[in-house]
This record gives structure tokens, sequence and C-alpha cells, in this order.
């Protein structure tokens, strides 16, 4: 929703600033004589033209993370689009029958996927919660794919089945959250 706000402020932006530059032009050819005209050079582009495109699905910069398929960026929350995480609160079994922390050691994952570099995000949707839906990437590296393939979130299928194949991936490496005995995300919310 904010993303359609943003594009049509831009636009109505842009639109001014055609019609000021379209009445300059009507002012200058209507004081200026005819013969005068002529003689001049070609114009060079307009400053308009100088402007590139904002990509409105694109939201980048130094990321704080809420959860482990959480973050912010300038105020604006991003959830991890195709994926799903444990809970912050959320526990899992290990082999040895200890008690393991799923929540932090998935965000720690992510934590150390970004590092304090730039974050790069392309919007796919909103959530029910407002969130902004979105695939993200650190140096090109593909935050939501790599926390699956690396076994600390799930495919999150009900939204999408991009990331099946990197779960797989995971699940037969024994890899991350697949090591230890672990509830399913959307099971322990409904659960709790």
């Amino acid at each position: 929703m904010r993303l359609r706000v943003r594009r049509r402020q831009r636009e109505a932006r842009l639109g001014l600033v055609i019609l000021a530059l379209a009445l300059a032009g009507m002012v200058f050819l209507t004081v200026q004589d005819p013969p005068a005209i002529a003689a001049q050079a070609p114009a060079t582009a307009a400053p308009q033209a100088e402007q590139q495109p904002v990509d409105e699905g694109r939201i980048v910069g130094e990321a704080r993370l809420i959860d482990a398929d959480t973050l912010d960026i300038d105020g604006t929350r991003i959830r991890l689009h195709g994926i799903d995480a444990p809970e912050a609160d959320q526990r899992c079994t290990g082999r040895d029958g200890a008690r393991v922390d799923a929540g932090a050691q998935s965000r720690a994952a992510l934590s150390r996927l970004i590092a304090g570099r730039e974050v790069s995000c392309t919007a796919t949707d909103t959530d029910r919660y407002g969130r902004t839906v979105a695939t993200c990437t650190v140096a090109e590296i593909d935050l939501n794919a790599t926390l699956v393939r690396e076994g600390w979130a799930f495919a999150y299928r009900r939204y999408s089945e991009a990331y099946v194949g990197d779960e797989a991936h995971a699940r037969n490496a024994s890899a991350g959250l697949w090591a230890l005995s672990c509830e399913k995300p959307w099971d322990y919310r409904r659960r709790t």
C-alpha cells in the first residue's frame, strides 16, 4: 500500500514538473521573436530526461533484524517471502535430548548472512499485518533461499513453492533445524 502511495506522489510531482516546463516553454516562445528562435542551436535534453525511474518495489538499506524471517529497513517492516523460520521463543530437541533455542539459532544465521552489509529487497506483496513481503539479497546472496538451504528456515508452501528444492537439500544434508526434532513454525504458532 505504501509503495502505491509513494508511486502516486512521484507521478504527481513529475506531472507538475512537466506542466511547469511546458508553461515555461510557451512563455519563452511568446516572448522571443521567431527569427531569434530559429537561429538558436537545438536544445539539449530536458531536465526530467536525466531522472532515472525509481523501482518502486525495491527497498535498500541497513537492516535491523526483528526475527529470523522479518527485517526492518528504514521503518519498513519486511517479511521474507516464501519462508518460515522458528519463532523467537520456539525450542527444538537435539539428538541427545537437549532443548535447543531454534528461534535464536535461526536469527543468528540471518545475522551472519547480513553481517552489517546493505540489504536489498524486492517487494512482492503486503501481508495481513501490513508488512512488505519481499525477496532480499546481500551482495547478490538470496537471503530467503540461503536460510532454507542451510536449514535455518522452512519453505512456506502455503505462500510459495519457490524454496522447496532448497528445503529438500537441507533435509537430505540434515542441515540446521533438520538435525533437530523441530515443530514447524506454522504448527507452533497455531498451538501457542
